[in-house]
Order: C-alpha cells, then structure tokens, then sequence
C-alpha cells in the first residue's frame, strides 16, 4: 500500500517539474528570423519572447536593438522601446515574422 501512495507522490512530483520547466519554456522562448530591408538584403536576427506579447530584437552580435510589443487587439500596431536602433518600415517587417513564427508554433 505505501508503495502505490509513493509512487502517486512521485508521479506528481514529476508531473509538477515538468510543468513547471515547460511555462519557463515558453516565458523564455527564442528563435531566429530573416527580414529582407528596402535594398532585398537579408539581415538574421535572434528573437527572444517575453510576457504580454514583448519581443527583445538581437542583431548578429548578440546585442539588443530593440524591444517591441505587439498588440494584441490590432497585430498593425506594435510599441517599440524608446532605445530602439530599428527603422520603422524593417521593424514592421520583423513584427510581421514574429506573428507568423507565433502562428506556425500554436497551429501544431
């Protein structure tokens, strides 16, 4: 008897781990884009998702150039922060790479 009621605690336990390591997954996710700029050069960048539909933008170089917040309500309207090293018309171009990364990742 005291085995079967281990082994339910330790079933839990695991089951709370693994729940646990997936929502840090998810606040912690990062992939990687390409957005051609108005010359059709293709320039890379590392995505990391934050909460409340925020992305941090990383050039080549690791280094941050940008944060941006996407709303949700209205996907054509994106707050960028105020240190933001990204014109407009690519930083547009990035949300829109954002959204359909995000669309391929939750239609699986």
């Amino acid at each position: 008897m005291d085995y079967v009621y281990e082994l339910k605690k330790s079933e839990q336990s695991v089951k709370s781990l693994v729940k646990s390591y997936t929502s840090t997954l998810t606040i912690m996710e990062q992939f990687r884009i390409e957005v051609a700029d108005n010359e059709g050069l293709g320039h890379f960048y590392n995505i990391k998702a934050l909460d409340n539909d925020q992305y941090q933008i990383y050039n080549d170089e690791l280094e941050r150039i940008g944060t941006i917040e996407i709303d949700e309500e209205d996907h054509e309207h994106c707050r960028q922060s105020l240190d933001c090293r990204i014109d407009l018309p690519l930083l547009n171009l990035i949300r829109d790479e954002i959204l359909h990364h995000d669309e391929l990742v939750h239609s699986q």
